[in-house]
């Protein structure tokens, strides 16, 4: 075999090794944050589960896998919250098992709520909760429900959304949360993690883009490219 064709083969090798090096540190970190606090939030080293085979509340069609927020993610994203989340209702819609609502509750929120569909994943969710190891400052709990029938509290709300849904899902939620601040109007904040569905929240002109979050080179791992949180938000 001459240089010309060797090349080609070796510099796939060293991609092939660089891509499973990224991978491996991102699993193992899932895994220290996972046990430090007692909790299985984390998925197989494909990064993602489907939701083949579970039992869901609703349509499967058109929702995502579970894929879980990276722990440094989470991390950026709630340094960027007000500063006083006291009377607001944190909810994570497509809360899987529960890591989110767990890392989160170390702020005080009026409440917590995680929205899950898939029966599987919510039972977990409730073991994390009861078995989490971490500071815990708000009442938390996930609640096994179709997110396009989920009703907002009427307080202020802190909303969590990780690509969750496809596109007509998403926009039943957006729909949903919309009349929700129409009927009641109050502070609104919607932060959605990479949002493959960014113009659900367009209709009416109600919501708008305050900020951007890039999440971190160790929270990137997990995909191949660094994914961004959009916050929108509703006065």
């Amino acid at each position: 075999m001459n240089r010309e064709e060797l090349w080609p083969g070796l510099a796939r090798v060293i991609a092939l090794a660089r891509i499973n090096f990224r991978y491996i540190i991102y699993h193992v970190n899932e895994w220290i944050n996972d046990s430090r606090y007692g909790i299985h939030t984390r998925t197989s080293l494909r990064g993602f589960q489907s939701l083949d085979g579970l039992r869901v509340l609703g349509d499967v069609s058109d929702a995502n896998p579970y894929a879980p927020t990276p722990f440094g993610t989470i991390e950026r994203i709630l340094k960027h919250l007000p500063a006083d989340t006291s009377q607001y209702t944190f909810i994570d819609y497509g809360s899987g098992k529960g890591r989110v609502l767990l890392m989160a509750t170390r702020y005080r929120f009026r409440e917590m709520i995680g929205i899950e569909y898939a029966e599987e994943l919510h039972r977990i969710a409730e073991r994390n909760i009861s078995r989490f190891r971490g500071i815990r400052r708000s009442p938390v709990h996930s609640e096994l429900c179709d997110a396009t029938t989920f009703e907002l509290p009427p307080g202020p709300c802190i909303l969590y959304i990780f690509n969750s849904f496809g596109g007509l899902m998403m926009k039943q939620v957006a729909v949903n949360i919309i009349r929700s601040y129409l009927a009641n109007p109050r502070h609104i904040m919607i932060v959605y993690y990479n949002p493959t569905v960014g113009n659900a929240f367009d209709v009416g002109g109600h919501f708008r883009h305050t900020q951007t979050i890039m999440e971190g080179i160790l929270g990137g791992l997990g995909h191949r490219r660094r994914y961004t949180a959009r916050v929108l938000e509703a006065f």
